[in-house]
């Protein structure tokens, strides 16, 4: 799920990371002869794209029960993102832009990274193992929904519109009805379905879209402070290097050396795959409103399902049905009426901003 990309005062307007809406708007046409709408929407549905194919890699890599395993694939994803933040780092230094955060920001961060890293990824990774690719996706993206409303509303002073109540609503029947659904969903992957494997599906999938709702909450509040390609690096840190250095040291060279190379491609199909999505869609929302990128993010759950259907014969239930199109339908609520924000304020009293996209992850 992406990240929310406020415009920070200290961003240069070269920042890849940086929206600016004001710019895009002013582009009526591009070298290449499209619009603004029209390279947005582009860069939306690779965007979209990008995140389905990752998640078809961490759908491959899934291992029941296997821990080990499972922080290493969460490290590997995070991977990529590490690099390229160190990248623009090194980029806004030489430029004499604010490149690593004030010391005092550097434990919130961390602390965001943690939960971003085991709350959010670690648990998307575990619930694909319980519940499926077509099944989970769907139930973060509704958790996500539900807690970037409620959080924006207490922290940032978000204005709760008749639509985000809406949006809550369908959020909240959708993880009711995809609940029908996790019994058979359970049993396609597992092989069981007892009481315990289907309430861990649904339980772990909204723990993950809640841990990637508070950290695009706090990611909003922090970049009006401090560079995002500067909080990224802390934040995936603890991924690609604190969980990658665990799980390397419990599974060990024999295990490590004994990764097939099919499985190391989809590890980094994964990482790579995660890591152009974040880039695309951060372009992307460059030149697309709000809305736009809503009902962009809206078709991972489509393509989830789909993958999910197709390569990996997970049934296809009238619940996951039903409950991937009040999804989106929660998706295109939220974002119907809404513009980009370039500001943000951390206090509820200063200013009321409009929602941003539901996003992925790190």
């Amino acid at each position: 799920m992406p990240p929310r990309q406020p415009l920070s005062p200290g961003e240069s307007p070269s920042d890849v990371f940086a929206i600016d809406a004001d710019a895009a708007g002013s582009r009526a046409q591009s070298s290449h002869g499209l619009t603004p709408g029209q390279q947005g929407a582009i860069l939306g549905i690779f965007a979209a794209a990008s995140y389905t194919t990752s998640n078809i890699a961490l759908r491959q890599l899934s291992r029941p029960g296997d821990i080990d395993w499972t922080l290493l694939v969460t490290a590997c994803k995070a991977m990529p993102v590490v690099w390229v933040s160190l990248v623009l780092i090194a980029y806004r230094s030489r430029q004499g832009l604010q490149a690593l955060p004030p010391r005092k920001y550097v434990l919130p961060l961390l602390a965001t990274g943690v939960l971003m890293q085991l709350g959010g990824n670690l648990m998307f990774q575990t619930a694909l193992s319980l519940g499926g690719l077509a099944f989970t996706v769907p139930m973060v993206f509704c958790s996500l929904i539900a807690t970037t409303a409620a959080l924006g509303w207490y922290f940032l002073g978000e204005a709760v519109r008749g639509r985000t109540l809406v949006a809550v609503v369908l959020v909240a029947v959708s993880i009711c009805v995809l609940s029908f659904g996790a019994e058979q969903a359970t049993l396609s992957v597992r092989g069981t379905a007892g009481n315990g494997a289907i309430a861990a599906a649904i339980v772990v999938a909204l723990i993950s879209g809640f841990s990637f709702g508070t950290c695009g909450i706090v990611v909003r509040h922090t970049v009006q402070r401090v560079s995002l390609s500067g909080s990224l690096i802390l934040i995936s840190s603890v991924g690609g290097i604190g969980l990658g250095s665990i799980s390397v040291f419990r599974l060990g060279a024999e295990r490590l050396l004994a990764i097939a190379p099919g499985e190391l491609g989809w590890l980094i199909l994964a990482g790579v795959s995660n890591c152009a999505a974040f880039f695309a869609i951060s372009s992307a929302m460059k030149r697309i409103n709000v809305m736009q990128a809503n009902l962009l993010n809206a078709s991972q759950t489509a393509m989830a399902g789909t993958a999910g259907v197709l390569f990996f014969a997970e049934p296809l239930t009238a619940a996951l049905a039903v409950g991937i199109v009040l999804t989106i339908a929660g998706l295109t609520v939220l974002g119907t009426g809404s513009s980009p924000v370039r500001n943000i304020s951390p206090a509820p009293s200063i200013r009321k901003a409009a929602p941003e996209p539901a996003g992925t992850t790190l």
